[in-house]
């Protein structure tokens, strides 16, 4: 059975192919169009009053030509790998917050939180949870829109148990003044610190400089009731932006961040702590977009009760797609089959030598390769990096999600505390922001530490952060410990990834130290690179040393 699923979100589009509960491919629509996000978003437009009126012009009721386009892009891409047999598809599912009808032949629509919460689920290692839904928002339930699910799964089903909502509580249509709402507190505040409304994994990283010395005066926009938090998100907008007009600086911004933080922290905790006391269960899946957070995501570790904690690699808008088709399928009552590991995060397209070949051909006058086997590219890549050179590095299947896992990546030693600040300057990234760490999984415990509390099954997405160990590895590896010892770490075995793993091997052989950095291929501006020619360009725009593209070393001429 073959089931097309589609994310067709007013930002972070995907469409996913699955074939009998399979996951065949996924790809976001931004590495496809070039344009991160979906959208085109012009970051002084972000206020009260020009957000709503842009909100409604760019984010709802597109046209449907513009729609089918989009489809139509998905299934092109979807064809490279399945020699053109698109067409054969026994169900199209997805959910649709477009406010347009959707262009395809046999759609089916599913509610925007039911579908993060298949999505949680049907990819787990578990065969019954409680699942936790928290965004900006949803689908309309009633005359309000939902903010935040909760929700129970046990084999094929889905039970919601309860469900939050919110009302927009202005004259203007604007997630901004959305009640109730996580997610649009942590949006309006990367906003007003200057990071545009994508910006809160910008503010996550700053909040770690700060204080939290206004909690108590946000938590009074907060107030808890008996099953929620009543959020008012306009007033405390407002509140922010009037702090901001009278004291700037990096270090308010900061301290403004980690109160927000702190709130963020609150919230979820109270959510999980809800769902643990009506479940009784023992595992917790999560998704939605505030489940980007990892610093919320590794309190959730400590303090939920929970036992396990399973996040998907795209917890976000993008991983609805994989959500609804899955859903799609165990709908039509298959029988769902229980993994005892997470699914890969390598789902999209997989070049070959010819693809390859054409994007070295078309800059031949720019750059110089040399064709290497796996053995020879990993003794040369980490003999570079040993000699803190930066490589840029495209393997395989791009990444499904935000974060890069080592297909798509930049890779650096992180013994130089000056690296993360190379690495900053070479994306255009602020100088604040932290760079992550890849490490041996059976390394890890001699490195970092987790909250004991919970396992987190999801260390291969960089979705929690850890603590380091000692002073020591601090010292050792300077450039991914951010200012609060923490790493946001993502976790490599040989099993999942064995190019990487033997990358890190020769890289250990040489230093004695099993970590790289790992950090998006991208520059700023742009989403991860998808193609061979999407890296080769951005290779030479960008002040990168080598690239690693397939089985060729390049560097520029």
């Amino acid at each position: 059975m073959r089931i097309l699923g589609l994310s067709l979100s007013p930002h972070d589009s995907s469409a996913a192919l699955i074939e009998d509960g399979k996951i065949l491919m996924a790809i976001e629509e931004e590495r496809l169009t070039r344009i991160r996000h979906c959208i085109d978003y012009d970051t002084s437009k972000y206020n009260l009053k020009s957000e709503a009126k842009y909100f409604d012009s760019n984010f709802l009721n597109p046209s449907i030509d513009s729609l089918a386009k989009k489809i139509d892009g998905f299934q092109k891409y979807f064809a490279q790998r399945i020699n053109n047999e698109i067409d054969e598809l026994d169900l199209v599912i997805g959910s649709n917050l477009l406010g347009t009808m959707t262009p395809i032949d046999n759609y089916i629509n599913i509610g925007h939180h039911l579908a993060h919460a298949a999505h949680a689920f049907y990819t787990s290692p578990y065969k019954e949870a409680a699942i936790l839904v928290i965004d900006g928002s949803g689908d309309a339930w009633g005359n309000q829109l939902e903010v935040v699910s909760l929700y129970a799964g046990q084999g094929n089903h889905l039970r919601l148990l309860e469900k939050v909502t919110g009302r927009i509580n202005h004259n203007t249509n604007t997630i901004i003044a959305l009640t109730n709402s996580v997610g649009a507190t942590y949006q309006n505040t990367a906003a007003l610190c200057g990071f545009g409304p994508f910006g809160e994994g910008k503010l996550m990283g700053l909040s770690s400089y700060g204080k939290s010395k206004y909690i108590n005066e946000f938590m009074r926009f907060c107030r808890k009731r008996n099953s929620y938090y009543e959020i008012d998100n306009l007033d405390l907008y407002k509140y922010i932006k009037e702090i901001i007009s009278k004291k700037k600086g990096r270090q308010n911004f900061a301290d403004i961040a980690a109160s927000v933080q702190e709130i963020i922290n609150r919230l979820t905790i109270f959510y999980a702590k809800r769902l643990k006391k009506i479940t009784k269960q023992d595992n917790l899946c999560y998704a939605g977009g505030v489940a980007l957070n990892a610093i919320a995501n590794t309190k959730i570790l400590r303090e939920s009760e929970f036992k396990r904690v399973y996040i998907p690699s795209a917890p976000g808008d993008n991983g609805i797609s994989i959500g609804a088709a899955l859903y799609g399928y165990f709908l039509a009552k298959n029988k769902r089959s229980i993994i005892s590991d997470i699914p890969s995060a390598y789902l999209g397209h997989e070049y070959g030598n010819k693809e390859v070949m054409l994007a070295i051909h078309r800059y031949k006058k720019s750059i110089s390769a040399k064709k290497l086997n796996t053995n020879e590219l990993s003794k040369a890549a980490a003999t570079l990096l040993s000699e803190n050179k930066i490589i840029s590095w495209f393997q395989g299947a791009s990444e499904f999600g935000p974060r890069a896992l080592g297909h798509r990546s930049i890779f650096a030693s992180p013994r130089d505390s000056s690296m993360r600040n190379r690495l900053n300057k070479i994306k255009g990234r602020e100088d604040f922001r932290p760079v992550a760490p890849i490490i041996l999984s059976d390394e890890v415990d001699n490195y970092f530490t987790y909250p004991k509390e919970a396992i987190a099954d999801s260390l291969p997405y960089m979705l929690f952060v850890a603590q380091s160990i000692s002073k020591k590895v601090s010292a050792t590896i300077p450039a991914v410990i951010h200012t609060d010892n923490t790493s946001r770490l993502q976790t490599i075995s040989k099993s999942k990834n064995p190019v990487i793993y033997k990358l890190l091997k020769e890289y250990t052989k040489l230093t004695k130290v099993p970590v790289l950095i790992n950090t998006s291929f991208n520059i700023k501006g742009e989403p991860i690179v998808e193609t061979p020619d999407d890296a080769v360009k951005t290779f030479l725009a960008s002040d990168i040393d080598y690239l690693v593209l397939q089985n060729y070393l390049i560097q520029k001429l």
